[in-house]
């Protein structure tokens, strides 16, 4: 299972992420959290903010795992800590960002920009098609996109 390391704040403020968060930050994340504070990415239940046996931080679930989810929470994490490194590199990052160019419509699970370079960054794990991974770089292609 993946380590979630974001989870929004329940009032709306935004999201702790774990990698941007100094130890004595997250050790006063830890001492002040309260259920309910922060929610899990993958089905807004009660995020909790832990400590790995190997020391890294990061948010579980209250109750267990997650078995409402439609994206699988690898997935979901993978996107995260992408968009994460891309801000880390000085890029605007988001999730899931839509657009379209003269060869369809498209929705990148990651997108960076920087300098006016615009990056789409696709997480695979599943099985694709030659043909349908192809489809999908030329969208990019065309709304001169660079792609991963």
């Amino acid at each position: 299972m993946a380590m979630v390391i974001e989870a929004a704040y329940a009032d709306g403020t935004g999201a702790a992420n774990a990698l941007h968060l100094s130890q004595a930050q997250w050790e006063e994340l830890q001492r002040a959290y309260c259920v309910g504070d922060l929610l899990m990415p993958c089905c807004n239940a009660p995020a909790i903010p832990k400590v790995s046996a190997n020391g890294y931080p990061f948010f579980a679930h209250l109750g267990g795992a997650c078995s409402t989810s439609e994206e699988s929470q690898w997935h979901l994490a993978a996107k995260i800590l992408v968009r994460s490194v891309l801000e880390d590199l000085g890029c605007r990052a988001s999730v899931e960002m839509p657009g379209s160019g003269d060869a369809g419509r498209w929705q990148a699970d990651v997108w960076g920009e920087r300098n006016g370079v615009r990056l789409a960054v696709e997480i695979q794990r599943s099985y694709q098609s030659l043909r349908d991974y192809r489809k999908r770089q030329e969208r990019y292609r065309e709304a001169g996109i660079k792609s991963l």
